[in-house]
């Protein structure tokens, strides 16, 4: 038995009575478990699996799949004010989408839980647009995947390259307490050169990342 902490980032039914669980671990990178009996009445997994719940959870693993038998959960962290605020709700769903498409299963990716989990935490307490929370995020999560170009890349436009480079110096203030607020003109000139990024890295543009920029 192999115990991680994670965040659920999907899940969707499999039968009656059990769940598919997707995660972002703090060991494993992205995780796919299988909780059997998840959705009967008495299941020690009730009200434990809601979406970007933080938990400490227990796992055997597959030898034949990368779908992984979950044993127990802890409950740690509940971010109940994103269900509370729609469009934030949305974007960090969008967030999870991104890590799914980027992340192979059972690939470790150092920092990836934490850089979420971070992002999570500023979603609910930001008091500038939401979105910038999560172009934030986007601009960390090309980094760790060694796609964000240096800050002296002839493709960074100058009024990017300062926001860039305060992102990356200070992650932690960046993500966790909210971005500074910038002009709907900067914003949107941010906006375009990350989903270039996006566009470079992936071949096509992000799936529902237009819903949410301005």
């Amino acid at each position: 038995m192999e115990q991680t902490l994670g965040i659920v980032i999907r899940w969707f039914r499999y039968s009656d009575s059990s769940l598919i669980v997707h995660w972002v671990t703090q060991d494993h990178g992205r995780l796919n478990t299988m909780a059997r009996g998840a959705l009967r009445a008495k299941s020690s997994f009730k009200g434990k699996l809601d979406l970007f719940n933080q938990c400490q959870l227990s796992f055997k693993r597959s030898r034949q799949s990368t779908l992984h038998t979950l044993h127990e959960v802890q409950l740690q962290k509940h971010h109940s004010a994103l269900s509370r605020q729609l469009s934030r709700f949305e974007q960090a769903c969008y967030a999870s989408q991104l890590i799914s498409q980027c992340i192979e299963e059972d690939t470790p990716v150092e920092g990836l839980f934490e850089l979420f989990d971070a992002y999570l935490m500023g979603m609910q307490v930001a008091q500038t647009e939401s979105c910038l929370q999560t172009l934030c995020f986007e601009c960390h999560l090309l980094d760790l995947l060694g796609s964000l170009p240096p800050s002296t890349h002839p493709s960074l436009p100058s009024s990017v390259r300062d926001i860039v480079l305060d992102w990356m110096q200070n992650p932690s203030r960046s993500l966790s307490t909210g971005c500074k607020a910038l002009e709907p003109p900067l914003l949107r000139k941010l906006a375009d050169y990350l989903g270039h990024q996006w566009i470079a890295y992936l071949g096509r543009p992000p799936k529902n990342r237009q819903k949410w920029i301005p």
